[in-house]
């Protein structure tokens, strides 16, 4: 029996620019194991966000295909629309200002009917403890809140739809380095208690090396390496890789030392 969760197979997405076209994906091929952590990185314009749209389904592709389960993945079926949830960079953004933490998480046990309507109050305490947070937020407003709660609030707000894949889109970008760290930890042991599968889509290689077990690096639509996140940084293929790891910022002269 395959372990394989979501299988991406030639896929290309095409933008239409006034007259000229975009290849935004470029037949791209992978496939992600249950209980993974992926991390699919490049720098701006590497075609990483795309990817990630295609599998949510924002974007339409323009050929491949992306499955889930075996089943080609179909957007209109709510059932598999819950499976596959997005955590965005900015909170804020995507945070309803006008609504309490509790109105927040409510509307997605609603909308998948994930629980009896009794049940609602009592799972939605359970989702703020999941993500290190009690009742005392459940009648707060987003704006009251760090930008490192905002983030746990739209981490639980995922997991209200008892997702199997999450995607996290550069998660810890805009935190300071303390709670990023508290962020990362947060979600690992998250994804061990609730048997999760994750993909970050980062350009940081500091956040995939301490998160992710398989690495993707894409540049210009195309993916230049795929291994495990260890040999990525330790014997990377791709003269992109190498420039990639180079750049990552250094404290000490031993961690410059270990670059390739």
């Amino acid at each position: 029996m395959s372990n394989t969760l979501l299988k991406v197979e030639n896929l290309t997405k095409i933008f239409k620019v006034g007259m000229s076209k975009v290849i935004a994906v470029d037949d791209v091929s992978f496939g992600i194991d249950k209980n993974d952590s992926v991390s699919i990185v490049g720098e701006s314009g590497s075609g990483k966000t795309t990817l990630a749209n295609l599998i949510l389904g924002v974007e339409t592709l323009t050929s491949g295909s992306i499955k889930f389960e075996n089943n080609e993945l179909d957007f209109k079926n709510k059932e598999l629309r819950k499976k596959i949830q997005f955590v965005q960079q900015n909170p804020l953004s995507s945070l309803n200002p006008k609504k309490t933490i509790y109105q927040t998480l409510e509307l997605p046990l609603k909308i998948h009917q994930i629980c009896p309507k009794k049940e609602i109050r009592d799972r939605v305490i359970k989702l703020l403890q999941y993500v290190d947070l009690n009742e005392n937020y459940l009648e707060r407003h987003p704006y009251s809140l760090s930008g490192g709660q905002r983030q746990r609030i739209s981490i639980a707000r995922a997991l209200a739809c008892e997702p199997e894949i999450i995607i996290f889109d550069e998660p810890t970008s805009a935190l300071d380095v303390l709670i990023q760290l508290k962020i990362l930890n947060l979600l690992a042991e998250i994804k061990e208690k609730l048997n999760l599968t994750y993909i970050f889509i980062t350009h940081d290689l500091a956040v995939v090396r301490n998160i992710s077990n398989k690495t993707i690096v894409m540049n210009k639509g195309k993916i230049v390496e795929m291994n495990n996140t260890k040999k990525v940084f330790e014997s990377p293929e791709s003269e992109y890789t190498k420039e990639l790891i180079r750049s990552i910022p250094t404290i000490t002269d031993a961690e410059e030392k270990s670059k390739p």
